[in-house]
Order: structure tokens, then sequence, then C-alpha cells
């Protein structure tokens, strides 16, 4: 019989694992496929009350379930279909990052990252396969197995910072990390976003200067001043010395999405409702999004929505520096603070957060503060003494005599 419970308790563990490597996969493969580990997501919570019990009782829970019901009812009112759609699928989302801060692991979590690692080199093999097949097509922009150039983009940022995690922490796997970041920087110049090696290049100081880790910090300067150098010796390579106009473009969205937000400034639009807004603006600039995070979230659900979803991250992220400030994995929480500054910086002149497959992975990796939550209570769990003494409750234990003393069997 114990071992017929040990065998239960395994495989219920590895339920978790299955949900969590559906997820993992679901970064690689075209977005449609993101199905797949939702469904998986919803088979693991409705079977098991404890775990929506544990997920009920994540800190701060009340704030994003009360972001994701004002936006679905918003876009519900407003009654755009594609709106009330994206709203379902931004709830969903949510409810993932809540279950995934309730049952990631240490093993799982490291498993996700040296996935990644490979998941770099697939992605540029495919971004090689079509930059042979449309070699004929000027300025192609290889978008690999993605829906858009600049998504396949930050998903090169965010695993070159995993890689980059990987290998100045020490981790065993030297060869993995160095292609997986070779295979990054390649990806950034095939999809020739900007933004997004301007936001790695950054993001990967800050991520090694959190690291406290000085040589690799003046590797990582090097390296980098390399690469401006390169930037500015052959400009015509990375889109520096034409006529673009996008950032002439990018204001003209983001005027229209101040319009929009000053008329309904509380509650929003609900969910991808910039092409909406900027239908009924004069100059408004066909898009799909607002290319501004920020703006895209008061467009979304107004300061109210915006406020509640980022009291849920920022009690997230000080759950994080409680735990560096206690030294407990510095540099594990080093690579989240290095990847949510990404998604600040990249978020100034995109909104590529809001698909699935970037989304997950930057779910998966603030998952940390929960594991770390946990391993600290078990900590002080061993610690506590099992008997307190309190002088003011408990009248102290007069000293026993010497005869006493000595016919104690403790003695």
């Amino acid at each position: 019989m114990p071992e017929m419970k040990d065998a239960k308790a395994k495989y219920r563990m590895s339920k978790d694992g299955v949900v969590i490597a559906a997820i993992t996969a679901s970064l690689f493969l075209p977005v449609y496929m993101c199905v797949v580990p939702v469904a998986c997501f919803l088979w693991r919570v409705l079977s098991d009350r404890a775990l929506m019990r544990k997920m009920a009782q994540v800190p701060y829970v009340g704030f994003l379930a009360a972001f994701c019901v004002l936006t679905l009812a918003v876009s519900i009112v407003n009654g755009r279909v594609e709106s009330i759609a994206v709203a379902c699928a931004l709830t969903a989302a949510m409810a993932v990052a809540v279950y995934l801060r309730v049952v990631m692991t240490k093993d799982l979590l490291f498993g996700v990252l040296h996935a990644c690692c490979w998941g770099a080199l697939l992605t540029l093999a495919v971004a090689l396969v079509q930059l042979v097949l449309y070699a004929d097509v000027p300025g192609y922009r290889c978008m690999s197995v993605y829906s858009n150039p600049n998504y396949y983009a930050m998903m090169m940022e965010f695993i070159a910072l995993i890689a980059l995690y990987l290998w100045v922490s020490g981790q065993p796997q030297r060869p993995l990390y160095a292609a997986a970041l070779l295979a990054c920087v390649v990806g950034l110049y095939l999809s020739n976003s900007r933004a997004a090696m301007v936001t790695a290049i950054a993001s990967s100081l800050i991520l090694v200067l959190l690291m406290r880790r000085t040589k690799a910090f003046l590797y990582c300067m090097i390296g980098c001043a390399i690469l401006g150098a390169v930037m500015l010796a052959f400009p015509e390579l990375f889109r520096l010395n034409t006529n673009d106009q996008s950032m002439d473009v990018r204001q003209l969205i983001w005027k229209t999405g101040i319009e929009g937000f000053v008329k309904s400034p509380v509650i929003g639009y609900g969910a991808w409702s910039y092409g909406h807004i900027a239908a009924q603006v004069s100059f408004g600039f066909p898009e799909v999004h607002a290319h501004n995070l920020l703006l895209e979230l008061l467009l979304t659900s107004g300061l109210l929505g915006t406020a509640l979803l980022a009291t849920y991250f920022v009690g997230n992220h000080i759950a994080v520096y409680k735990l560096h400030r206690k030294e407990k994995d510095h540099d594990l929480m080093a690579l989240v603070y290095g990847v949510t500054m990404a998604l600040m910086l990249h978020g100034l002149f995109d909104v590529t957060i809001f698909i699935p497959q970037t989304a997950f992975l930057l779910l998966m990796i603030c998952s940390v503060s929960g594991l770390l939550e946990r391993e600290a209570e078990q900590v002080q769990a061993q610690v506590v003494p099992t008997h307190v003494h309190v002088p003011w409750l408990v009248p102290p234990v007069k000293p026993r005599s010497a005869s006493a003393q000595t016919a104690s069997p403790e003695k």
C-alpha cells in the first residue's frame, strides 16, 4: 500500500510536468498550437480542487481576477467579437500565470530554460529556410515559426537572456548556451528589429550587472561595444541609414491612442481596441495595436484595469525583491529582473508580449517568486523550534533540585 501511494503521488506530480512541457513546446510552434497547452491546463486545474484552492490563495490574485472580469465585461458591452475573443484569451493567460506560480519547481524551471536554448536553434533553422525561400524579396524580415518578425525578435531577446544567465551562473552545458546565444544574435539580425537589438544589448548588461559578475560584465561590455561599432560601420545592414518613417508612424499611432484614452480613461474600450479607435479618429492610423505597452493597457481597461494588473505584478516582484534581500538564489532573481527590463524597454515601441508564445515564456520565468517563496517556507519550517517560550504568557520553569536532576533519565 505505501508503494501504491508513492506511485500515485509521483503520478500527480507528473501532471504538472506534462502541462509545463506542453506550454514549453508551444513556444516554438505556430500560434494556433497554443490551444493544446491551454486545454492541458484546464484539464489539470478542473480535475484537482486542492490545486484550485491553492491558486485562490496566491497573494494579490483578487486584483488579477478583477482585471480579467473588467476587461471581459467592457469587451462584451462594446460588442466586438474579436475583442471578446482576445479578452477570453487574456483571461486564460492570467489563469496560467497563477497556476505556474503555484506549481513551478526549480527542476521544471531549469528544464524549461534548457528547452528554450534548443528552441532557439530550431527557430533559427526555420528562419534560415525562409531566408533562402524569399531571397528575391527585397528587405525581407524572417519571422521563423511566429506570425510577425517582431514576435520572433522578442523571443530571441528572452532566450538570449536565458542563455546568458545559464552561462554566467556556471551551469554545465556551456556549448549549448553558446550556440543558443549565437542563434539569438543571428535571429535578431534576420528579424531586423532595431528596438529588439537595442533592448537585448541593454537588458543583457543589466542582467550580468545584477548577477554581480564583474568579469562577465566587462566581457559583455566589450561584446556590446563591438556590436555597436559594427552597426555604425555598416548601417545599411541594420536599417539605420534608410529613410524609414516608422518612428513618424508610431508617433501618429500614439497620438491616436491618446485621443481614444482621453474619451474613456477609467475603463477603456476592451481588449484589442486600437483598430476600433483609429477608425473613429480623423487622423487615426490603422493598426492592430498601439505600439506601446502602457498605452495598449490603458486602451484595454483604462486606469482602473491597469492599476489592478499592476498591483498583481508589482506584488509579484516585491516578493522577488524581499527574497533578494534575504539572498535567496540571487542569480535566478536577476534573471527575473532582466527579462522584466527587456519587456519594459521593448514595450516602449511595440506590444509584442500580447501573443501566447512570448507571454507564456515571460510568465514561466516570473513564476520564480512562487517557487522561491515555497523554498523559504520549507527552510523556515525546519529552523523554527516546536516549543517557543514566551515569558509574558508562560511562567518561567522553576529550577529543579540537584537530586531531581540526577534522577532524571535525560541527564
